[in-house]
């Protein structure tokens, strides 16, 4: 948990710092929560396009339009706080973007706590976002809307199709979606990014550079 505990309580993203921990908002009714990612950094590591879904914006349209008629779950979108840091003109854009949705927004300035919010929610959904591996450890179903680094790790539950997403609310509502197997994977990309692999002070290759030999290799003495 500590990788995890490190980014909720602003050791290791800054963000954190401007929340209140354990703030959250009163709803009576129960939701699913989308966590909203800063769109430039989808686009540039190439995570902002689904097959399905279309762009984020496009995700949210279609998921406030299919919870307003199929679901008495409510949809509560978090804007992401690294809005405020954006352009005027792409904060007006996303302002005129959450709009257009039924939905409660949680604007990218309030001291609203994001993981609390995860642990109040029936679900989360993500679109690239590390926050969905977050949401599995935290212990909730995490949606996977869109690519994400972390896709092939099975580490959250891919939806692809309002198909998926109605054959997944169903068992929410019920209380029979199983997310131990998603839980577990991600407790596996934590561990790795926590330790970060093996770090060394000094290496020394042993054989040519210029060899194709198979007994070529690099030695090195482990940091303490």
């Amino acid at each position: 948990q500590d990788w995890l505990n490190a980014r909720r309580f602003g050791r290791s993203q800054n963000y954190t710092k401007l929340q209140k921990s354990g703030h959250s908002i009163s709803m009576h009714d129960k939701f699913v929560l989308f966590l909203h990612s800063s769109d430039d950094e989808l686009i540039a590591s190439g995570l902002g396009y689904s097959e399905f879904w279309g762009r984020q914006e496009k995700a949210l349209i279609k998921l406030s339009d299919y919870f307003t008629k199929n679901s008495e779950l409510k949809l509560v979108i978090r804007a992401h706080p690294n809005l405020l840091t954006r352009s005027k003109n792409e904060r007006m854009r996303w302002l005129g973007i959450f709009k257009q949705v039924n939905a409660t927004i949680i604007p990218p300035d309030a001291n609203i706590d994001t993981y609390q919010l995860i642990i109040d929610s029936e679900a989360v959904m993500t679109f690239g976002s590390t926050a969905g591996i977050e949401t599995s450890l935290l212990g909730k179903p995490s949606l996977l809307l869109g690519p994400a680094l972390h896709s092939d790790l099975n580490a959250t539950i891919p939806v692809q199709s309002e198909e998926e997403l109605t054959f997944i609310i169903a068992k929410l509502e019920d209380k029979s979606l199983d997310i131990s197997s998603f839980i577990l994977q991600a407790h596996k990309y934590a561990f790795f990014y926590a330790k970060g692999g093996q770090s060394f002070i000094f290496n020394q290759v042993v054989g040519s550079l210029d060899s194709q030999d198979p007994e070529m290799k690099v030695e090195g003495i482990k940091l303490k």
